[in-house]
């Protein structure tokens, strides 16, 4: 496109731009975007409080889970070489 007709045609847009109506919202529309607002605002709580919430109970079974198992005694736990012991003694003759 040569460089004049570009400027003819910028010239002829900014033209028809000033010579717009001007353009006025309607009585309703404050009210609207304040509705639209508060909803968005109440729906964001109640997604981050749900998640606020599944996240404290995961929280609280890790810890009863934790407590749990530190309160249940351990039973001793005998090793390998012990049962082997065990075994040798009582199945194996000595030769003493």
């Amino acid at each position: 496109m040569k460089p004049n007709t570009l400027n003819e045609k910028v010239i002829e847009k900014l033209q028809e731009f000033e010579s717009l109506e001007n353009i006025y919202p309607s009585s309703d529309w404050d009210y609207e975007l304040q509705m639209k607002l508060q909803m968005h605002a109440s729906i964001k709580t109640t997604f981050i409080s749900k998640y606020n919430f599944i996240l404290v109970c995961i929280v609280l079974i890790n810890c009863g889970l934790i407590v749990f198992s530190l309160l249940n005694e351990s039973k001793p736990t005998t090793t390998r070489t012990t049962n082997l012991e065990v075994i040798s003694n009582e199945l194996l003759i000595s030769s003493i």
